[in-house]
């Protein structure tokens, strides 16, 4: 069974979530955690937080996204995040500056993204949208120094030594847009009838960043096996990353499926390795253009909660960086 026999499923599930949509300001709020001791290390990007809220939007936003075809269904939703990134050199123990690897970085930022879920009335595959504004600040005042050093108090971990010379306070602004095909190709793999619905499907994706922080071309694919629902886009993941979304369908009862990916980027500008957008002396490397990353991970939801799991492969980003990996954690609620 392919994606053609599912599109008046999709179409049917989309008019159902509709129908259920209310007013209230949060209806799902995600809790997303990154820590690279998942990956057994302690250095480069170390960890990011994030909390996330997802609502209708606004009515004066609801004419961002330009007018729909009278083939289509659509569904708009509105995300307000908060986050915090932290990025360090391998070596913690250091006061002196280190050349060649990582700086020291904190990025504090809030989010407002848009999402508008696209299903064709025909066999076209649906599509998901997405643009998200992120303004921050990087430097002291985004605060990951102190929650960093009291972290590793609290863990006996290595006390970080270098913060005195982290990347100056800049404000940040940034721009991300991204769209992908969820399951643009779908197959049933239910083995009899009787079974638990079982399908596979390939989605494809491109994104773009622009501001003083990130400034790259993406694209990807997603492949997926397990039980899921036809708008479930993806466990959401922390920029610079091509997201999923923070979005999740209704449901009665479990189910559960396994994802991997694989991810290129075209990067312009990486603030964290480029250093300050103004100053020609500060901490910097020469970063890499090319970036790959690799993604696999498990998600199951249960009634109203999602949880997520996703170890991240991430190449070099700049010469002589050993390759990274971090693991990944969401945990959505539904209201």
């Amino acid at each position: 069974m392919f994606v053609l026999t599912l599109a008046s499923q999709s179409s049917e599930t989309l008019a159902a979530a509709r129908a259920v949509d209310d007013a209230d300001f949060c209806d799902v709020v995600t809790l997303h955690l990154d820590n690279d001791e998942m990956g057994g290390t302690d250095r480069h990007y170390t960890g990011g937080l994030r909390m996330a809220c997802v609502t209708s939007p606004p009515r004066w936003l609801q004419g961002v996204w330009p007018e729909s075809h009278s083939d289509t269904l659509t569904r708009d939703r509105a995300t307000f995040s908060i986050g915090q990134s932290a990025f360090t050199p391998d070596n913690l123990s250091r006061r002196e500056p280190i050349e060649d690897d990582q700086p020291y970085a904190g990025w504090l930022y809030l989010g407002f993204g848009l999402e508008r879920d696209v299903v064709f009335r025909s066999d076209r595959p649906r599509y998901l949208e997405s643009l998200e504004l992120q303004l921050g600040v990087v430097g002291p005042w985004s605060g990951v120094e102190q929650l960093q050093s009291a972290l590793h108090d609290l863990t006996n971990a290595t006390d970080p030594q270098g913060w005195g010379n982290q990347l100056d306070n800049e404000p940040g602004i940034n721009l991300f847009y991204g769209r992908q095909w969820t399951g643009a190709s779908e197959i049933d793999i239910t083995p009899y009838e009787g079974f638990p619905d079982l399908f596979f499907d390939v989605t494809p994706e491109l994104g773009m960043a622009l501001g003083n922080v990130h400034i790259f071309g993406a694209g990807g694919i997603t492949f997926r096996i397990g039980s899921f629902q036809p708008d479930d886009h993806g466990p959401p993941v922390i920029r610079p990353s091509l997201p999923g979304s923070d979005d999740f369908p209704r449901q009665q009862g479990f189910s559960a499926y396994l994802f991997g990916g694989l991810e290129g980027r075209v990067v312009g500008r990486n603030i964290f390795l480029d250093g300050n957008s103004f100053q020609d002396d500060g901490p910097s490397v020469d970063k890499n253009i090319l970036v790959g990353e690799g993604r696999v991970g498990l998600a199951f939801t249960f009634d109203d909660v999602r949880f997520a799991y996703t170890q991240v492969f991430r190449s070099q980003e700049f010469a002589g960086q050993p390759r990274q990996s971090f693991g990944t954690v969401t945990v959505s609620l539904r209201f």
